[in-house]
């Protein structure tokens, strides 16, 4: 009898075709598993009964950025960083033309250390000191006039 080439090559191409489905979604499944979890690009929050609209800086390239670049600030406007681990964290103002409110929060979302950085274009580094999971920037005063103290907490996605 003599050998069926055909036959053959069809179950090769079975093969291979199955084992590059299986590795796809092998590939699929560990990128899925292991994404850190997506935050939304904004968020409505009401701190002491003001309502702010803050888009969300969650990736090192939107935290770099941050509001530089930027000639203007709502009054009920500002940014919320979420970093990846609580540690110290620095802040700067550098490309950044309007002074800002920096407030500093643990991952309990406790306010540890609030500044009003009114040096634009700095490259000055403003540090937490304390380990922190969250900075909100807000335009400079708006901290003041909500009587935001060290250890008042700001309540965001789900302990709202």
């Amino acid at each position: 009898m003599g050998h069926n080439w055909k036959q053959d090559k069809r179950k090769n191409i079975i093969i291979v075709g199955t084992v590059v489905f299986i590795s796809i979604l092998v590939v699929t499944l560990v990128i899925f598993l292991t994404k850190k979890p997506k935050f939304p690009k904004d968020l409505g929050l009401t701190i002491h009964n003001n309502d702010y609209y803050l888009e969300i800086a969650q990736n090192d390239k939107e935290r770099k950025k941050g509001l530089s670049d930027r000639n203007k600030l709502c009054s009920n406007c500002g940014m919320l960083f979420i970093f990846d681990k609580e540690k110290e964290q620095g802040i700067w103002m550098k490309d950044t033309h309007i002074p800002l409110d920096i407030i500093w929060l643990n991952s309990q979302k406790q306010i540890i250390k609030i500044i009003t950085a009114a040096q634009t274009e700095s490259e000055t580094i403003y540090l937490s000191q304390k380990p922190a999971k969250y900075v909100i920037e807000l335009p400079a005063n708006e901290s003041l006039k909500l009587n935001l103290q060290i250890g008042d907490t700001i309540p965001f996605f789900d302990d709202e």
